[in-house]
């Protein structure tokens, strides 16, 4: 039987405390999202995407590195992302990249936002470190 509460180090509270420590030892974070149900409505379902629009372009102003990770093999439609990502101010840094141990097959992000990953506690998370990073006398990024 699995329990309803999760005692994690890095449950909710412990992600929200190692983001902002990660927050103040490097000055940014770097975010890691999906195109495709995440940022843009893929199936049609008429689903309102702004909020994660919303949250990836104050991630920009704050400085945080982005990383468009989608599994777009048409190298047509792949620039046709990022175009709309750019298009709502969320350019990529990275795009089926990382900053970090690039080659490998393993993404690295602070935290990921993707509608197959628990999009909405990553959400919430992101924002309250960001209400932080706003919270501080000399802002990120600025």
């Amino acid at each position: 039987m699995i329990d309803d509460t999760l005692f994690h180090p890095f449950a909710t509270t412990g992600a929200i405390a190692r983001l902002k420590e990660e927050l103040d030892t490097y000055g940014k974070l770097v975010v890691g999202f999906d195109f495709d149900n995440t940022i843009f409505d893929f199936h049609n379902n008429g689903g309102n995407y702004s909020d994660i629009i919303k949250i990836l372009q104050e991630c920009k102003k704050l400085g945080f590195t982005l990383c468009l990770f989608t599994a777009e093999p048409n190298e047509e439609w792949l620039k046709w992302k990022v175009a709309y990502c750019k298009h709502f101010g969320i350019e990529p840094d990275y795009v089926n990249d990382s900053p970090l141990f690039q080659g490998t097959k393993k993404p690295f992000f602070s935290i990921l936002l993707d509608d197959r990953a628990g999009l909405e506690s990553a959400y919430y998370t992101l924002a309250s470190v960001i209400k932080y990073a706003n919270s501080k006398p000399c802002k990120q990024g600025g």
